[in-house]
This record gives structure tokens, sequence and C-alpha cells, in this order.
């Protein structure tokens, strides 16, 4: 035996949009016909249980010219071998969930009697009808009415579609660009990723100095960095040369000296070299000139045992100038 719970969250979809599908098409610029609809269930799974009638309202085409065929584009019921014989129509339904048949007598032009049995693997359910026309409208402006509650009419629902898209298009604008702004790759490589035909403009940035700078800090190993160039297929050196040369401007010497070996053995035998430790930390260049200096004087320097360099160099003229 199905709870009631279960047997709403499985039937109401299922019924629920076969009540909504029985509604013939409604066409904008025509005068329409204004119905009201009730819908009551029940199952065999439950003792005794119904689900609470449903009341609705719709301006729909005048007469009963077409079949009772679902009319909502995302309905997953299909309606077929639908039949009229006098005021009488009948029809079967076909849904992902099961099957069944309808059918629908019109008494005269103003009232109709109708039920809907509908069968499954999780049960047989009954969807008993009566409606009554209650006068005359405009399809393209009046709205469904469902327990009360007013549905949206085509062109609102039109509009108020277009206003989400402008706004997710604004929406994804804005995340987009802060990516860029960020250099946050993942942004244009996921799945799906509204930033992907972007791509353009983060290669653009990661060419600049300020861009490859925020690359190369987002991780020590190198990786961000490598990924990023091999996604835009770009040389490396020329990206770095880029950073080195905004690092070098900007007097971003945390920078340079993990990343920028010419330019910070340029600036150190530039500013640093002949001079002893209280004109050089009284220079812009002071605090450059003593951390290049503890660099190269502590275990594990960065100076490789080769044949002398512009490095080694310049490490010589700062211990013998330097006094610590």
């Amino acid at each position: 035996m199905w709870p009631t719970a279960s047997l709403q969250k499985f039937a109401l979809p299922v019924l629920a949009g076969i009540a909504f599908s029985l509604t013939p098409t409604s066409h904008a610029g025509q005068n329409g016909e204004r119905w009201e609809y009730q819908t009551k269930m029940q199952s065999d799974q439950a003792q005794g249980f119904a689900l609470p009638t449903m009341t609705m309202q719709k301006c729909q085409e005048p007469g009963w010219k077409n079949p009772p065929q679902g009319q909502q584009q995302d309905s997953e019921c299909k309606v077929k071998d639908y039949k009229k014989s006098g005021n009488t129509m009948s029809w079967r339904i076909e849904c992902p969930q099961g099957n069944g048949h309808g059918e629908m007598t019109l008494q005269g032009n103003e009232a109709f009697t109708g039920f809907t049995e509908f069968s499954s693997d999780r049960g047989n359910f009954r969807m008993d009808m009566t409606g009554k026309k209650l006068g005359s409208c405009d399809p393209a402006t009046d709205r469904t009415v469902v327990n009360g509650m007013n549905v949206p009419n085509a062109q609102e629902v039109q509009q108020m579609q277009a206003n989400m898209n402008q706004q997710m298009e604004m929406a994804n604008t804005q995340t987009c660009a802060s990516a860029i702004s960020s250099m946050q790759l993942m942004m244009f490589t996921m799945d799906g990723s509204p930033c992907a035909k972007q791509k353009p403009a983060f290669c653009k940035r990661l060419q600049t100095g300020d861009g490859a700078m925020q690359v190369v800090g987002q991780d020590a190993s190198g990786e961000a960095l490598n990924q990023a160039i091999e996604y835009c297929g770009l040389g490396k050196d020329k990206v770095m040369g880029a950073a080195c040369k905004q690092a070098k401007a900007t007097k971003n010497w945390d920078f340079l000296g993990s990343n920028c070996e010419a330019e910070t053995a340029e600036l150190a035998q530039k500013y640093c070299a002949g001079r002893d430790f209280t004109s050089v930390y009284a220079t812009e260049y002071g605090s450059f000139c003593t951390q290049y200096a503890a660099d190269l004087m502590s275990d594990g320097g960065k100076v490789e045992k080769k044949e002398e360099s512009t490095v080694e160099k310049g490490a010589k003229l700062l211990k013998d100038l330097i006094k610590w």
C-alpha cells in the first residue's frame, strides 16, 4: 500500500499535467471562451484517499475544434488516437510513467463531464473532470487561474523569460570579467562554462605583466602558469618577460627576486654594488639590496656553481661592500 505522500508525489505531476493538456490551443488575436475546470483524482493504492479538487480557469479557442492533445511543450504525456463522435471525445494517453485513456462528453456548448484513467507500476489512478463555460475572453492577454492563483499569460511568460535571459547574461558577463581580472583559468576550461567564449580576453591578459604576475602568484610550483600557457598556446619566455618587466617597473622586489634572475642581477649591480649598508638602505632599493644579499649568502642560495655568472659577480661586490 502506497502512503499518501508517495501517491501525491507520483500522481499529481502526471494527472495534473494531463488536466492542463486537455485544453485546446489558444491563439492570440482571436476571441476566446473562458472555461472553468474541476478535477479530482483517486487511487486504488490508498484506502479512501483522494486528492483535493483542483480548479482551473483558462481562456481557449472557441468550441472544441482540436483533439484534447497535450498543448504544453514541456508535457511528458502524449495524447493519441483522438476520436470524436457527436458530443463525445475519447483518446489514449502515453506517459513515461505509464499509459491510460480518457473520455469527455459535451453538454451543449456550456459544460462537459469526463474522466481519465491511468495505470502504472505504482498503481491505478482515476481523475474525474467537470467543466463549465464562464464567458468570453482574449487569449492574448487573459490569465489562467489555478486554485485561485493567477498563472502568467503567454506574453508575460515570454517577457519574464527575456528578462531572465538578460539577467543571466549580465551575471555571466560580470562573472567572466571577474575571472579575467583574477586570471582564474578554471572558469574558462570547465564544462559548460559561459566564460569559454572569453578565452581570447584571458589569453590577452596573460601576455600583460599584471596578468602574468597574477597567474605566477597562484602557486609556488609554477603549475598554474604552465597550464595557462598551454591553454593559450603561448611561449613561457614571452609571458615571463612581460611579468618581470612589470615587476621591475612597479618595484615588486619579492616577485622579481623569486622569478626574474636576470633582472634581479641587473638591479643588484646597478643599485647595490659599491655602497655600504647605510647608503644602500637609505635608497628605495634598500630592501631589495638587503634581501638580495641575504639570499645569496644563505644556505641553499640560488647561485649555481658554474662558470662565474653575472649574479656571482654581483654577490661578490655585495659581500665586500655591505657590512652585516
